[in-house]
């Protein structure tokens, strides 16, 4: 019997993922109760390199192009690597308590204004997670351009939350295909019915939360949720002071590179109205307060800043249902919203025609239509 070209190719493949499991089973028998990540970089590479996985960190110095690091995983957990003042990693990879080895790639190109540390993984192994993600990847390869890529999917999402719904992968996996076109609202919610609700990729099962069961939806007439928050001087600041004037909340983080070229505009239009009955209260979504702090002296920013040290698990980001930055809602002097996730050039026209028009009602519509 002959075997076509494209049987045999699959046919291969599909053996060498299962040897890969096989040795990767064979190899976890050892019980090794820490991970040894071993990394390779492609070009001159200055300095420190960053680990960052859940609430730890660690950092390595670059030494003839190579690095490392040791710890511990309680699980198969999503792992970033940073370099310089802003940087931006190409997708997480994982770790779990095993030997991995990386080769990445750090190109510095200019981003909105800002040089961002672009960080590439050329390869990597080690891991089962590896597999499960090289599979999928290879699944995307083969049928995202095609007419079943809709129904493809949902059924590879389907297959993986079930055969591994306590890992956080499958959760990522939910969590990054959330918001696209190609699954729709109901299957969202079939696959984080699928999920363990102990999962521990924490982080995306509250994404995915936020999405199909939103706490409140914030649209344009509804009222102010009020909060309260430390700021800098462990001042309090309450949103119920801002009443009388017309407030911007700005969500937005040091590490978000177009929050802080957003930034540099808003300074400008607070400076030309905040004796206008204009107020700005900035709510950041930052779990490290050195860094919070360093950006607020950085940015010269010159409104009232507080933070939850709670990152994108922001109680205040939960109930105002935010899901990326930068976002931002706008109230009248009632509290009362006026737009959500307003452009700067929108704000400033808003704040002009305001301000043109004190004397008399305030027509909302005329400058958003």
């Amino acid at each position: 019997m002959k075997i076509s070209p494209k049987i045999k190719t699959t046919f291969l493949y599909s053996l060498g993922i299962i040897i890969g499991f096989m040795v990767s089973s064979c190899k976890s028998n050892e019980k090794q109760d820490f991970f040894e990540l071993k990394g390779t970089v492609n070009n001159d590479l200055p300095g420190y390199i960053y680990l960052k996985y859940g609430s730890k960190s660690d950092s390595s110095l670059v030494t003839s192009k190579t690095f490392y690091f040791k710890g511990k995983a309680e699980y198969p957990i999503a792992a970033n690597l940073t370099f310089g003042p802003i940087s931006s990693m190409d997708a997480p990879f994982y770790l779990e308590n095993t030997s991995i080895d990386m080769d990445i790639n750090v190109d510095q190109r200019e981003y909105k204004g800002y040089d961002v540390n672009f960080i590439k993984v050329n390869d990597i192994s080690g891991t089962k997670t590896n597999l499960m993600q090289t599979d999928f990847e290879v699944f995307k390869t083969k049928y995202s351009d095609t007419k079943e890529w809709r129904s493809k999917l949902f059924l590879k999402i389907d297959s993986i939350t079930k055969l591994y719904p306590k890992h956080h992968y499958s959760a990522d996996l939910v969590s990054e295909f959330v918001n696209d076109s190609t699954i729709d609202i109901k299957q969202v919610k079939i696959l984080y019915k699928n999920l363990d609700s102990l999962n521990p990729s924490k982080f995306s099962m509250e994404y995915i939360r936020r999405i199909i069961e939103p706490l409140r939806e914030i649209h344009v007439g509804n009222t102010i949720i009020d909060f309260k928050l430390p700021n800098k001087d462990a001042i309090t600041i309450n949103t119920t002071d801002y009443r009388g004037s017309m407030l911007l909340i700005d969500f937005w983080a040091s590490w978000c590179a177009p929050c802080r070229k957003q930034n540099v505009v808003l300074s400008d239009i607070y400076k030309s109205y905040q004796d206008k009955n204009f107020k700005v209260l900035g709510v950041s979504f930052d779990t490290n307060y050195e860094k919070w702090i360093s950006a607020l002296e950085d940015d010269k920013l010159e409104w009232d800043n507080v933070v939850e040290l709670d990152g994108m698990m922001s109680k205040i980001g939960a109930s105002y249902n935010i899901t990326f930055l930068p976002s931002n809602v706008l109230f009248d002097e009632n509290g009362v919203i006026i737009a959500v996730d307003i452009s700067m050039e929108d704000l400033k026209n808003i704040l002009e025609e305001s301000t043109q028009q004190s004397s008399k009602p305030f027509n909302k519509k005329s400058v958003l239509n």
